[in-house]
C-alpha cells in the first residue's frame, strides 16, 4: 500500500495529564521536622493532598504539583514538586502505564521553616477508553522524600489529553 493510503497511525507522542493525588504519608523514624503531628510526638500518618501536570513526549515528561499536609505540629504545610519523568510503555488507553520519577520537592511550613531535596517514586498508572477525547486514568504511586525524609503511597486520579 502506497504511503499516502496509509491508515494514520494514533499519536502517542505529545501528550499531557492533570492529576489530583490523596496519599498515606509518614516521616521517617529519624525525622524531627515540622512533620510530626505534635511537638515531640509519636511519629504518626498524615494525610497529603494536592494535583499537578505533567506534559510528556513519548516516554519522557516533566510535571509539576502542589498540594498540602494538613495537621501537622505546625498546621497545614505547603507542598512543591517539581520532577521528570519516565513511562516504560507509551501512555496510551486500555492498559497499565508503569513509571519512575526523580527531581525536587518542597515543603513549607512558614517563611523560616522549610524542608527540600531530591524525591524520587515508582507508580503505575491504568488508563481507560476515551470520553469526549479525553482518557481517564487511576494509579498508584510509591513515592520518597528527602529533606523532610518522608514516604508516602499516593492514589492518583489522571485526566490525559
Amino acid at each position: 500500500m502506497p504511503a499516502a493510503a496509509q491508515p494514520a497511525a494514533p499519536n502517542h507522542g505529545d501528550h499531557g495529564n492533570f492529576f489530583f493525588f490523596v496519599a498515606a504519608a509518614r516521616p521517617t523514624a529519624s525525622d524531627t521536622s515540622f512533620l510530626q503531628l505534635t511537638p515531640n510526638a509519636a511519629i504518626g500518618t498524615l494525610v497529603h493532598l494536592g494535583g499537578g501536570g505533567e506534559a510528556a513526549i513519548g516516554r519522557f515528561g516533566i510535571a509539576t504539583e502542589f498540594g498540602g499536609i494538613p495537621h501537622t505540629s505546625r498546621g497545614t504545610v505547603t507542598s512543591l514538586s517539581v520532577y521528570g519523568a519516565y513511562h516504560f510503555r507509551n501512555q496510551h488507553p486500555l492498559h497499565a502505564d508503569p513509571f519512575v520519577t526523580a527531581g525536587y520537592s518542597g515543603l513549607f511550613a512558614s517563611s523560616k521553616q522549610h524542608a527540600h531535596g531530591v524525591a524520587a517514586s515508582a507508580g503505575v498508572n491504568w488508563w481507560f477508553a476515551a470520553h469526549h477525547n479525553y482518557h481517564p486514568g487511576l494509579g498508584v504511586e510509591l513515592r520518597q522524600s528527602a529533606g523532610a525524609s518522608y514516604r508516602e503511597l499516593r492514589v492518583n486520579v489522571r485526566l490525559w489529553q
